[in-house]
């Protein structure tokens, strides 16, 4: 796999931030798991675009649907405990219950952002939120930050 500059590798690192650590590959001196590898080929071949942001979702989402037919649902099968979207949800949810009122639970618990760092920061929250992350990675790309 050939790293194609500065916008591939900051795609290919900001998509593998919240993803497991199986299957890891070893550039460089840079780890690749599995989702990464995937981001950085869908990257490779479509830049940085709407379609390899489809390419990414497209293939890691029928890879883990195959999984349900082939292991099942839960545990070490698909959308098991260690599976990213399930770890976002339930860090979501478990963060949603220091939150004070329902309203305010129920936007930490669909966007992970509480209201608090809306109020402060703006709609992508604090510095740790994955939406600002994700921003950030892409405003790196042209010398910016969110």
């Amino acid at each position: 796999m050939k790293l194609n500059g500065k916008a591939f590798f900051t795609l290919a690192v900001a998509l593998s931030g919240a993803c497991t650590y199986a299957d890891e590959l070893e550039l460089d001196g840079i780890s690749f798991n599995h989702e990464t590898q995937v981001a950085a080929a869908c990257a490779e071949q479509f830049g940085v675009s709407y379609q390899a942001a489809a390419c990414i979702v497209g293939q890691l989402s029928a890879q883990e649907v195959a999984k349900c037919f082939e292991d099942g649902f839960g545990g070490e099968s698909c959308f098991g405990d260690n599976n990213t979207f399930v770890g976002i949800v339930s860090g979501n949810i478990e963060a949603a219950a220091d939150e004070n009122g329902v309203l305010n639970q129920v936007i930490r618990g669909t966007t992970g952002i509480s209201v608090r760092d809306i109020e402060e920061r703006g709609v992508l929250g604090g510095d740790n939120s994955e939406a600002r992350k994700a921003c950030n990675a892409v405003a790196g790309i042209l010398g910016g930050r969110c």
